[in-house]
C-alpha cells in the first residue's frame, strides 16, 4: 500500500513540477497553429486559433513568423486568424508572435518547420512510456523491499518470548523500521530514485529528439527538476548519515533474551544431592535466557512440564514422578534459541523418612524456595511460603519476619504455609522471612519485599479469593 502510494505522489509531483515551468515560462497567451508541423520550402495557409478575450485580440493587423512579418486581416467571429505563410527552407522551430495596436506583441506560439510530415513516433505513447518508465522500477522495488522487511520482522517475532512486553515489541519494531530494510529508509529512497528516474528521462528526451519536438520550457523544466532533484538527494543522504548517528548503541539497554546465542550449561543444581521427584530441583548454570520462550528441561529425555522459575543463570523445575529414588537421570536443557546443553547427571532422592504419618518436621531441615504471589504482598494481606521440611503440621512451628513472629497462620503443610503478613512494614521494604518447624529447626533467612499498593491492590484481592 505505501508503495502505491509512494509511486503515487511521485508521478503527481513530476506533473506538478512540468505545470510550474509551464506557468513561469507563460508570458503571453498562448496561440495554437493548424496544422503545427510545416514541410520545409512550401508556403501553406495556416489557421492560428487564441482566446478572443485576449485584451488587444480584435485589433491584430500582422503576425511575425520567424522573423518575417506577413499582414493579417482582423480575427474572425471565433478567434481565429488565417495565415498565409512565408516560404521556409529551414527545420526547425520558430516563434509566432502575434503583433496588435500600436505594434505591441498580444500572444505567443510555435510553430515547426519538419523534412517530412510524416512523424516517426506517437507522442501519446511516448507520453505512457515515460510515465512507464518512471513508475514501475521504484513501485516495484519497494513492493519487493516491503516483502523482505515484513519477513525480517516475522523471523524477528518468532525468536521473542510469549512474555515480552508489548512496549518491548513496539520499541524493537521502531528501531528496525528506522534501518535500510525499515519503511522510513524504503520511503526516502523511493523518492530519490524517482527523481532520478524524471530527471534521466528528461535529459533523454532532450538528446534524443530533435530541437522541433521539444517543447518551449524544455529549458525551464530540465533546471527546475536538476534542483529539486539536488534538493532531495541532500534530504534523503543527510537524513540517512543523522539517523545512523542517532540510531541506539548496542551497549545500552537490550530486550531479554532467550539465549538464542549462548549454548547452554549445567554446572549444578539445588539441593546438589537431588532431590525426590514431585519435589523442586533448582538447575544452576548459564545461557539459558533471561526468559523461557521455547526453551525446555529434560529428564532422561522426558520434558518437564512444571517449571516455576526461569532464569539465564537458573532453572527451577518439579521433578517429574516416574523416577525411583537413587536413580541417575541426565538433565538437558534447551534454550529459546534451540541450543542445548550437555547432559549433566542428578541423583533422584528418598523422599523425607516418615515416623509417624503426620510430621512436625523434626528429622528435616525447611528452607524456603519461593513465595505467592512472588513479587510481593501487601500488609494486612495472604502470602504463601514454599518450601520443604516445614511439616505436615504447625506444631510449635513458627514463620517471622524481620524477627516479627506471625499471629495469623492459615494453613501449614510441609511444602507451603499461607501466612498473614504482619502490620507495621512500608511498601517496598525488604524483609526476612524464617521458618522453625515443629522440630525446632529453622531454614536460612529469605527476602521478601513487602509491595506497594499501586497495581497491587486488584491482584492481591484476587490472591485473597
Amino acid at each position: 500500500m505505501r508503495a502505491r502510494h509512494i509511486s503515487f505522489f511521485a508521478v503527481i509531483g513530476m506533473f506538478v513540477a512540468a505545470a510550474a515551468a509551464f506557468a513561469a515560462a507563460g508570458e503571453l497567451p498562448p496561440v495554437s497553429p493548424k496544422p503545427d508541423r510545416i514541410l520545409k520550402g512550401t508556403a501553406p495557409t495556416i489557421i492560428l486559433t487564441g482566446d478572443k478575450n485576449t485584451p488587444g485580440w480584435k485589433d491584430i493587423n500582422k503576425v511575425n513568423i520567424g522573423g518575417h512579418v506577413v499582414a493579417v486581416q482582423a480575427p474572425g467571429a471565433d478567434g481565429g486568424i488565417s495565415l498565409p505563410l512565408p516560404k521556409l527552407n529551414i527545420v526547425g522551430r520558430v516563434d509566432i508572435e502575434v503583433i496588435g495596436k500600436d505594434d505591441r506583441p498580444v500572444a505567443s506560439g510555435q510553430l515547426n518547420y519538419v523534412e517530412s510530415q510524416e512523424r516517426s513516433y506517437n507522442s501519446y505513447w511516448i507520453l505512457i512510456l515515460y510515465i512507464l518508465i518512471i513508475a514501475i522500477p521504484p513501485a516495484g522495488s519497494n513492493i519487493y523491499d516491503i516483502y523482505l522487511s515484513y519477513r525480517e520482522r516475522r523471523e524477528v517475532l518468532k525468536l521473542l518470548s510469549g512474555n515480552a512486553k508489548i512496549a518491548e515489541v513496539n520499541t524493537l519494531l521502531e528501531t528496525m523500521d528506522k534501518g535500510p530494510s525499515g519503511l522510513t529508509g524504503l520511503t526516502r529512497g523511493t523518492i530519490a530514485v524517482t527523481l532520478i528516474l524524471v530527471l534521466a528521462v528528461a535529459i533523454f528526451h532532450l538528446v534524443v529528439f530533435t530541437p522541433s519536438d521539444i517543447p518551449k520550457i524544455a529549458d525551464q523544466l530540465l533546471t527546475l527538476l536538476a534542483g529539486t532533484l539536488t534538493a532531495i538527494t541532500g534530504f534523503y543522504f543527510g537524513s540517512r548519515t543523522t539517523a545512523q548517528a542517532a540510531a541506539p548503541s548496542t551497549s545500552g539497554p537490550s530486550l531479554p533474551k532467550t539465549g538464542g546465542a549462548a549454548t547452554p550449561k549445567i554446572t549444578g543444581f539445588n539441593p546438589s544431592d537431588g532431590a525426590p521427584a514431585g519435589r523442586e530441583l533448582e538447575v544452576i548454570g548459564e545461557g539459558f535466557g533471561d526468559q523461557q520462550g521455547s526453551g525446555t528441561v529434560t529428564f532422561d529425555n522426558t520434558k518437564v512440564t512444571d517449571i516455576k522459575d526461569w532464569k539465564d543463570t537458573s532453572i527451577k523445575v518439579t521433578v517429574p514422578s516416574g523416577f525411583t529414588p537413587g536413580q541417575d537421570v541426565s538433565i538437558v536443557v534447551t534454550n529459546g534459541g534451540g541450543k542445548c546443553s550437555e547432559a549433566k547427571t542428578v541423583k533422584i532422592a528418598s523422599p523425607p523418612a516418615r515416623t509417624d504419618g503426620l510430621k512436625t518436621g523434626g528429622a528435616a531441615t525447611p528452607k524456603i524456595t519461593g513465595f505467592n504471589p512472588s513479587d510481593g504482598a501487601l500488609a494486612g494481606r495472604e502470602l504463601e511460603v514454599i518450601g520443604e521440611g516445614f511439616g505436615d503440621r504447625q506444631g510449635n512451628g513458627t514463620v517471622t519476619f524481620d524477627n516479627t513472629k506471625v499471629t495469623d497462620i492459615k494453613d501449614w503443610k510441609d511444602t507451603s504455609i499461607k501466612v498473614t503478613v504482619p502490620s507495621g512494614f512500608t511498601p517496598g521494604q525488604d524483609v526476612f522471612i524464617v521458618v522453625t518447624n515443629g522440630g525446632g529447626k529453622c531454614s536460612e533467612a529469605k527476602t521478601f519485599k513487602i509491595a506497594s499498593p499501586v497495581g497491587n491492590e486488584k491482584k492481591q484481592e484476587n490472591n485473597a479469593g
